[in-house]
């Protein structure tokens, strides 16, 4: 059933879902504050997709203000709108330490009085499952008991239908309401088949694993019991791979056959990997996803450049006849993201650096959004100190995030270098001076937008002026180098010399940039080539990312400090900084590159 408003595909509302369904909330949320004067677009609708956005990017007290108004009060209203509310509830009452026991309380009731609103309005076996939860945490043991079999009733019928091809959360409500009632035996054979049948669905693991511990608790179970009913409950496991190309220029690139995916295929069983994330740009990494993919497991890729570039050089390295099973993975792959949007050769230190460390933190990131158990498997040639790069780049990444590694050493596999390594510097090797252009190197890159409407030139002028002063103080007290400077479009736009000249600026910026002047600051990281220019010794710098940085300083109304994937990577790996990081969405640039976001806090 269409929603009042949402008609068709191209209508706004189905823009602002389908933004939602990527993650792109910061401008999922734009459009619909633009919308919300439309008289043709139910105002209702709206606010309860905004408020889906702010509670994915965890601002829970606007999204429950905003719900409130959405929800047309307890006498009516979308069950999706009252299943929601509840969820956020909830989540109010359980996630913020320190509540006074009266006021946990008045929100669990707020969250049952909004999920038996929703099994009302039709909600059915979701609403009424996380309603017999709350009632048995408040207390009400026969609200409870009445709801857990009412669940268990619908469900076993659907069941019965569907069997194997049965959706995860039949199995799962099934478990949770067992559970509910007391039916401990029960629970843990629902809760075993609900994990046969979790799919993509393996990030609701996390959320199965909490209702049950809050179950177990509020029935006051022994720990032999529970200890029982969570081993039925899992934590995925998830592998992070790092093939030989991490091992840089100078080793050769590594052609392995049938004995690597052997070697793979065994350390993967042995894991029993229910996620996969590498980067495929390598034979060893395309196997590394086919037996992950053949084994109907999921995998996520992260490339060192845009996908269309990643794809042309894997070819030069491997084959054109083997671009079919680059194609393969990638589109068997849940998501795809590139660390950098320069269109680069893939054998520079610093390339490969960025690559690894995106991949690796993303590893972490999703660590933590699955609630899974995470190990590194590492295939490399088994010795280090080959040509300009060898294992120790990833090797120390891996021993800062605290993870193990599972060897699979290519000194096993039919070796064959595809390209080999010639002396000399990445200038030589790719002759960069030829083209009037000196190597790329990886810099950080800052832009501040200036608060306040654009108004007349003058007092943009003014506001920018006063964000520059501002900067040119930090800069020259924290001795921050600067490499490039311009302003434009009502913003400050830099290049920093270093990692550590962004993380004083960084630090600065809290103590003692003025907040109202700025609206905003974007960190981000690209490959900054310099320039021959006209002038004796004078050169100049170019970059492709401090176009994609200006397109998201310039295209969001929300103020925040906000950094990309890129930039968080390496503030997190490589800095004591200590930050928030919290996950802000995904924005399209103009030259189709998606920035994945993060709020600093």
């Amino acid at each position: 059933m269409d929603r009042p408003g949402d008609k068709g595909l191209g209508s706004p509302v189905a823009g602002i879902r389908r933004l939602i369904d990527r993650g792109e909330y910061l401008e999922a949320l734009d459009l619909g504050a633009s919308l919300l004067d439309d008289p043709s677009i139910d105002p209702q609708g709206i606010r309860a997709l905004q408020a889906l956005c702010l509670s994915r990017l965890g601002d829970l007290d606007q999204a429950v203000g905003l719900l409130d108004t959405a929800s047309g009060g307890e006498a009516g209203g979308d069950f999706e709108v009252h299943a929601l509310l509840g969820s956020l509830f909830k989540r109010m009452a359980l996630d913020r330490s320190g509540l006074p026991k009266a006021r946990k309380k008045a929100l669990l009731e707020k969250s049952l009085r909004s999920y038996m609103r929703g099994r009302e309005l039709g909600g059915g076996y979701w609403c009424a499952t996380n309603a017999s939860t709350l009632a048995l945490m408040l207390g009400r043991k026969a609200l409870s008991s009445s709801l857990a079999d009412e669940v268990i009733a619908g469900c076993w019928e659907e069941y019965c239908h569907s069997t194997t091809a049965s959706p995860f959360w039949i199995p799962a409500s099934l478990a949770e309401a067992s559970l509910v009632k007391g039916d401990f035996q029960a629970a843990m054979r629902w809760y075993t088949a609900a994990r046969s049948h979790a799919g993509d669905s393996l990030g609701s693991m996390k959320s199965i694993r909490g209702n049950a511990s809050i179950i177990l608790d509020a029935l006051g179970a022994d720990q032999e019991k529970s200890l029982r009913v969570m081993e039925c409950i899992p934590r995925p496991k998830m592998v992070v791979f790092c093939g030989a190309w991490t091992t840089g220029p100078g080793s050769g690139q590594v052609k392995p056959g049938e004995r690597a995916r052997a070697a793979l295929m065994k350390a993967l069983a042995g894991l029993a990997a229910d996620i996969g994330i590498s980067s495929a740009i390598d034979m060893t990494d395309i196997i590394f996803m086919e037996c992950l993919q053949s084994m109907g497991r999921m995998t996520i890729a992260v490339l060192p450049s845009p996908l269309d570039h990643s794809r042309e050089k894997f070819a030069e390295s491997c084959g054109a006849s083997q671009a079919a099973r680059f194609d393969s993975v990638i589109d068997g792959s849940v998501r795809v993201e590139s660390s950098s949007s320069s269109r680069l050769e893939s054998d520079p230190p610093a390339v490969s650096e960025l690559c690894t460390d995106c991949l690796f933190a993303l590893a972490s990131e999703l660590r933590d959004t699955y609630d899974a158990e995470l190990t590194a498997v590492t295939a490399w040639e088994g010795r280090p100190g080959i040509g300009e790069g060898d294992p120790a780049y990833a090797i120390s990444d891996l021993a800062r995030l605290g993870l193990e590694q599972d060897r699979v050493t290519v000194r096993m596999l039919p070796a064959q270098t595809a390209r080999p390594h010639r002396p000399g510097s990445e200038t030589q090797r790719f002759d960069y001076a030829r083209m009037g252009i000196f190597e790329p190197m990886l810099k950080p890159i800052v832009i501040l937008r200036a608060a306040g409407s654009p108004g007349s030139e003058e007092s943009a002028a003014s506001r920018l002026d006063a964000i520059a002063g501002s900067l040119r103080s930090i800069c020259d007290t924290e001795k921050i180098g600067v490499l490039y400077g311009g302003i434009g479009r009502g913003t400050i736009s830099l290049i920093l010399r270093s990692l550590d000249d962004l993380v004083r600026l960084v630090a600065s910026r809290r103590r003692s940039m003025p907040g109202p002047e700025v609206a905003s600051m974007v960190f981000h990281l690209g490959f900054v080539f310099r320039l021959e220019t006209a002038l004796p010794f004078s050169r100049g710098f170019s970059c492709a990312e401090v176009e994609e940085a200006l397109d998201l300083a310039g295209s969001l109304s929300t103020p925040a400090d906000l950094c990309t994937m890129q930039a968080r990577a390496m503030l997190s790996l490589h800095t004591d900084l200590e930050c928030g990081y919290s996950f802000r969405g995904r924005l399209e640039t103009r030259s189709g590159s998606h920035l994945t976001l993060y709020g600093i806090s």
